[in-house]
């Protein structure tokens, strides 16, 4: 008996079950001959959807379509299959479909049996073993759990990825692979990166096609200028490769506006922020580095994903100010760099980048992360911090020590930077906040080395003699009341600075709040 044939793209073919060859679509002779097309009733549709697809349900409860051939899997939701289903019904059935009919068939197919199957998300997932994919339309690349090198597959794995993203391409890449250090060299010619911020860099592009890590997210720094928006847009392609995308997203003003670019995008693009960004979006860009509940519709939606996101900020100045994601966001200026002094003198800033890179140097791109990928995955289970970083932090650190000492043979150059990163960033932060900079100024000017408690209206005594001439009336606590609070937020700032700033509690009516210069030699002044 001949099975289904059902087609693969709009190029017109499909594969047939019987042969497994593409076939060229062969529209019914009746379409050909301009008869009038008849209706579609809900259970042809349906059965329709089922000579293409395979329902299935992940653990979440949550439907998805899972094409006998490439491609990733489609949630049951009309507006993401009703093109592909009236297309389908007047090639193969000559009749006309209502986007009534389609959602009538997709509540029948909601009724029946569906297998249950792990349904991943985004560019890259871990099966049920711990093996590792890459989706390269309908092919993967495999690692074994806790190898390095990767192989080449055509056995489908149910995975579903953001609707703008197309698939890595698979030049160059089919077969077994190893690491190869000299790749690297392929990224750093087209995506030059900031002086001594570089081994961050590369630990962030791992960690991006990592999604079951902790995430983290990027903001860019430093005046706009051409290089720096093919700089965002290379990236951004080498980590999400889209259908059509540039990276001019416009700073979402509402949590609405994100969530659409997370349904799009597997690493979220905000590109020239102006002015720091909502409350309510850094929470929800928090959510998203953490792992967050995203509905398709916002009442009586049948398909909803726990999905992380990865976010990629670009700004002059920073942007991020919200205390919990600051904390999970890596922040680097991207310098303006100057015009070469000649025609000879090579230019800091590749003119080429984020243009149409030649097959071979887009393929030795791919290559390099994904052996970088591969060293991280590898051997991330294995890898153990010998030093304290901050919570989120830690799946950073270590993708940075692997790759590290994959291409310089040690993690000391990781860690150098990091550490320095650390402290600069410490100081940035300090130097926002006019109470961490008062606490700073008390001690360094009054030579004061013990613990000093007081409640918080004494500290506003004591500290507001202080504090810097050009922090406005606004900016500064007002009671006792708010120096507490303000004291709560700079306690983190002042800790990363070497001083131990802690609530006491309450004695009698007041609160109390120690201050301590525990660590001199963290200090940089």
């Amino acid at each position: 008996m001949t099975r289904a044939t059902f087609p693969l793209s709009q190029e017109g073919t499909y594969l047939s079950h019987s042969t497994g060859m593409n076939m060229p679509i062969t529209p019914p002779q009746n379409a050909k001959q301009g008869r009038p097309v008849r209706p579609c009733n809900a259970n042809m549709l349906r059965q329709l959807i089922r000579d293409h697809y395979q329902l299935v349900m992940d653990m979440n409860g949550v439907y998805y379509l899972m094409p006998f051939a490439l491609g990733g899997s489609l949630l049951m939701e009309p507006e993401l299959i009703g093109s592909e289903l009236k297309r389908w019904a007047a090639d193969f059935l000559n009749r006309d479909v209502s986007n009534t009919q389609i959602s009538n068939a997709l509540d029948i197919l909601r009724s029946e049996p569906a297998e249950r199957r792990h349904v991943a998300h985004g560019r890259t997932w871990l099966g049920e073993q711990g093996e590792r994919y890459i989706d390269l339309d309908g092919h993967y690349s495999v690692w074994e759990r806790g190898q390095e090198s990767r192989f080449y597959t055509s056995t489908l794995q149910p995975h579903w990825r953001p609707a703008n993203c197309c698939p890595y391409s698979t030049e160059g890449v089919q077969g077994a692979h190893a690491f190869d250090v000299r790749n690297i060299q392929y990224i750093e010619k087209h995506l030059p990166l900031p002086l001594n911020r570089e081994w961050l860099i590369y630990a962030y592009m791992v960690l991006a096609l990592m999604p079951e890590r902790q995430m983290l997210a990027l903001e860019i720094t430093g005046v706009s200028h051409q290089g720096k928006t093919r700089w965002l847009k290379a990236l951004k392609q080498w980590l999400d490769p889209c259908i059509s995308d540039d990276v001019n997203h416009q700073p979402p003003s509402k949590v609405s506006d994100l969530d659409a670019l997370a349904w799009h995008h597997h690493v979220l693009v905000l590109n020239g922020v102006e002015k720091p960004l909502s409350t309510a979006v850094q929470r929800r860009l928090l959510g998203f580095l953490n792992g967050t509940t995203l509905a398709w519709k916002k009442k009586g939606s049948s398909s909803h994903l726990r999905t992380k996101r990865m976010s990629l900020i670009s700004a002059d100045e920073p942007v991020v100010t919200d205390p919990a994601l600051v904390e999970r966001t890596l922040s680097i200026e991207l310098p303006l760099r100057s015009p070469p002094a000649s025609k000879s003198a090579p230019s800091d800033i590749d003119p080429n980048i984020g243009r149409l890179l030649i097959p071979n140097d887009l393929s030795m791109v791919q290559a390099a992360l994904f052996g970088l990928l591969g060293q991280a995955h590898a051997h991330i289970d294995t890898t153990f911090l010998d030093r304290h970083v901050p919570d989120g932090w830690q799946d950073f650190c270590k993708v940075g020590m692997i790759v590290s000492r994959a291409v310089a043979g040690t993690d000391e150059a990781f860690w150098a930077q990091y550490e320095d990163y650390r402290n600069e960033r410490a100081r940035e932060l300090i130097e926002q906040d006019p109470v961490a900079m008062a606490v700073e100024r008390f001690f360094d000017e009054s030579g004061q080395r013990e613990a000093v408690e007081y409640p918080a209206g004494e500290w506003l005594t004591l500290l507001s003699p202080y504090r810097e001439q050009d922090v406005a009336k606004r900016d500064w606590p007002a009671n006792a009341r708010a120096m507490g609070a303000a004291l709560k937020r700079a306690a983190p700032l002042l800790n990363a600075q070497g001083y131990r700033c802690l609530d006491n509690g309450k004695r009698g009516s007041t609160y109390r709040w120690e201050i301590a210069p525990i660590s001199i030699a963290r200090r940089h002044v």
